[in-house]
């Protein structure tokens, strides 16, 4: 399995997602839900892990299974 991730466009829910891309635009993927939170929490988010958890339990930001 391969994690992606993904939010809303526009945080708004009806919006389709938006997922995080390389510089090819090809979404990148990640061997487990973990290394897809580290890379949020060491790359992308400008906050504590506390912060991402919250983000995560509400739907703010998603890791899914990429299929």
């Amino acid at each position: 399995m391969e994690y992606a991730i993904s939010r809303h466009i526009n945080g708004i829910s009806l919006n389709g997602r938006e997922y995080c891309l390389d510089e090819e635009d090809n979404v990148i993927l990640f061997d487990s839900f973990e290394l897809a939170k580290e890379y949020l929490i060491t790359r992308l988010v400008d906050c504590g892990e506390e912060d991402l958890q919250e983000d995560l339990d509400n739907g703010v930001i998603q890791i899914e299974i990429y299929k």
